[in-house]
């Protein structure tokens, strides 16, 4: 009897975790599906778009001066907008249904080619020659230049900075330890194409743009979507205008994101497969492309904190309870190999630039009310003011961030008007932006004799195509909520291993929205986690243009009764 009880609880347990783990995924998919409704609705009653400060760029003449001051839009949507939603939408379903005679593997093919040659286009019409002209862009060429050159007397706190902006090498590290990785990344770069060739770098992000999309299309056929919905999402990636102008960013965003989706497409294989070993070595796979990743762009760990959810869900649901603890080792470990960059190049140059800013600045940043900085929750220079004043020291610079984020939720407790007006334009500058700041960064690119594409997009076509990206940045958030909350209504019918994978990708964009709700402000950080958006649009554009399909078939089955009971 005793025996027959132990074994009673033993299967009851074995059947409680499966439980758990999927109330956790629909729990997640219900709050992603909650946040891109309120991104969706934000981004119909607000829009925000940089402010222009002449016809000229200081850079480049035949560019518009873009600035970084967010000038917000707020009201009910124009006509326009309306009928160009409409437009787009129902264009996108109807393309979509008529290429079902291509054979997707055609259209994957088609698609990555496309991202290619239109990515190419872009960066090759920019005709890049000169400089870069982001602070943080030059201190990595910069620095990634004499470290290629051996000239590691350019690290030393004695050396001059760079004037314009750009400081001394010493206080950037010791600033930004975490930025060494994105410096390896350039030097390694810049020893195949030339330290400092700022066009090369950009056909580079190019290419990588065209990978982007490939582990995006990849990742949409392990959520199981079917034909139709693929042949959306080809069309909607096409469209994607900022996953284009966005190559022009010479920056690690590209490289970084590349990567980390490699590493969650393989852990989605992981947790697909049955083999204990192929799961056991996958997964061990997968951590170890994200180490690269977050050595390259650390910000990318918020895909990797998801894939670790998603990798533990799925050890609950398939009952291997060891992948959880797996998963929890291998995230330690790859969070430690992204950090070697900083032991590498202190060992190199010879010099110790300290723990950096605590990550506490950025939140502290980003929830200033009070901030000296043109747009809400941006960056500013307490941070840099705070290690100042401590010298460096992490615990002095840890107790001013915590003072700060104390005061700004106590400033929000007292005056919830105030904190809601602070919220909702901080998320509009982040979310609400159509361009993703693509722009901006394209016209910092030096250049004396920009092609056709550059010169249009970012002089007299401007207008034209930021309004382009303002209707189809609402309908990426719109029919996501769609293909979110459809997937939670068919969530039984869903194969677990396609389930997961959605879960993955949504998750993948709910630690976006939730990390930049608090975190530093930008509106280029956003554009990875909206991508993420994507296939979910997609579903929920073929579930939609299915819904209107029936509709329209009852509706004529209707008619035919009618005419058929009057004839008669």
């Amino acid at each position: 009897m005793a025996v027959g009880l132990k074994h009673a609880s033993s299967n009851g347990l074995a059947s409680l975790a499966p439980r758990i783990g999927t109330a956790i995924t629909t729990c997640l998919l219900t709050i992603s599906g909650i946040a891109t409704l309120f991104l969706g609705v934000l981004s119909i009653f607000s829009t925000t778009e940089f402010k222009i400060d002449g016809p000229s760029s200081g850079v480049s003449p035949d560019f518009l001066s873009i600035t970084e001051e967010i000038i917000f839009h707020y009201g009910l949507p124009s006509i326009q907008f309306v009928a160009g939603f409409i437009l787009l939408a129902a264009g996108t379903m109807v393309i979509g249904s008529a290429l079902r005679r291509i054979p997707l593997r055609r259209i994957s093919q088609a698609l990555v080619l496309i991202t290619l040659i239109v990515s190419l286009l872009w960066v090759l019409s920019l005709n890049a020659k000169g400089a870069f002209w982001y602070n943080d862009s030059r201190s990595l060429i910069d620095s990634s230049r004499a470290f290629l050159e051996g000239d590691y007397a350019q690290f030393d706190p004695s050396a001059s900075d760079h004037g314009d902006g750009s400081p001394e090498f010493y206080s950037y590290y010791s600033w930004y330890p975490f930025q060494t990785g994105a410096m390896l990344w350039f030097s390694l770069v810049f020893f195949f194409i030339g330290a400092g060739n700022i066009a090369g770098y950009q056909v580079i992000n190019a290419f990588l743009t065209a990978g982007i999309v490939w582990a995006v299309w990849q990742l949409s056929k392990r959520c199981g979507f079917n034909e139709t919905t693929l042949r959306h999402e080809a069309l909607l990636l096409i469209l994607c205008v900022p996953l284009y102008t966005s190559a022009a960013f010479v920056y690690p965003n590209t490289a970084g994101l590349f990567l980390v989706l490699l590493a969650v497409l393989v852990a989605v294989i992981s947790m697909q497969t049955d083999s204990y070993p192929h799961m056991c070595l996958l997964a061990v796979a997968a951590y170890l492309i994200a180490a690269v990743a977050m050595l390259v762009k650390g910000t990318v760990i918020i895909f990797v904190i998801a894939l670790t959810i998603c990798l533990i869900i799925t050890a609950l649901i398939k009952r291997r309870y060891w992948l959880a603890l797996l998963c929890c080792v291998m995230f330690i470990v790859s969070h430690q190999l992204s950090s070697l960059s900083v032991v590498i190049v202190e060992t190199v140059t010879g010099e110790q630039f300290g723990e950096g800013l605590p990550q506490l600045s950025w939140i502290a940043m980003g929830l200033d009310p009070h901030s000296t900085s043109d747009n809400p929750g941006w960056w500013n220079d307490s941070a840099i003011n705070a290690y100042a004043l401590t010298s460096g020291d992490p615990a002095g610079q840890s107790q001013i961030a915590k003072q700060s984020i104390l005061d700004s939720l106590t400033a929000f407790v007292q005056d919830p008007a105030m904190a809601w007006e602070f919220l909702r334009d901080k998320l509009a500058s982040e979310w609400a932006e159509p361009s993703f700041q693509a722009f901006h960064y394209t016209h910092l690119t030096e250049t004396n004799d920009p092609g056709f594409l550059t010169s249009e997009f970012l002089g007299p076509r401007y207008s034209a195509v930021l309004s382009f990206e303002n209707v189809y940045q609402s309908i990426i958030y719109l029919f996501a909520v769609i293909g979110i909350f459809r997937s939670i209504a068919i969530r039984k019918a869903i194969p677990i291993g396609h389930l997961l994978c959605i879960s993955c990708v949504s998750l993948c964009f709910l630690g976006g929205f939730g990390c930049f709700l608090l975190w530093e402000a930008k509106s280029v950080y956003t554009l990875p986690y909206a991508i993420m958006l994507i296939p979910l649009a997609a579903s929920g554009l073929s579930g939609t243009s299915h819904a209107l399909a029936r509709v329209f078939r009852w509706m004529m089955q209707q008619r035919s009764s009618v005419a058929e009971k009057s004839t008669r």
